[in-house]
């Protein structure tokens, strides 16, 4: 997890007690201790009883990223084809990255 993503999570309350962003009273940036920062354990509990799973994808030019998948609520479209879902989703280089991701999507949303 890179400093920019765990500032983010930081921020929007990511709900546990370490602190792995500190005040650096000499910086103008808080300092990210990585070691301190969410596990993949945490990050999935936070997301809550509404996490799917997590899958590796090829994405072309012999890449792959990760996915983290959640549905987030009942829908109520009203299409044939709906499922009664709506299904979130995201990505990046690393599982701890994709669900650190899909937790920030979901609690924006919240707000």
């Amino acid at each position: 997890m890179d400093y920019k993503l765990a500032k983010q999570l930081k921020d929007a309350g990511f709900p546990i007690d370490r602190n792995w962003m500190v005040k650096d009273p000499q910086a103008l940036d808080d300092i990210f201790l990585p070691e301190l920062s969410p596990t993949l354990e945490e990050l999935i509990d936070a997301c809550e009883d509404n996490f799917l799973g997590l899958h590796k994808t090829y994405t072309g030019q012999y890449t792959f990223e990760w996915y983290a998948d959640t549905h987030t609520h009942e829908c109520d479209c009203g299409k044939d084809n709906c499922n009664g879902f709506n299904w979130e989703h995201e990505n990046g280089k690393s599982k701890k990255e994709a669900v650190a991701k899909l937790w920030l999507k979901l609690n924006i949303k919240k707000k």
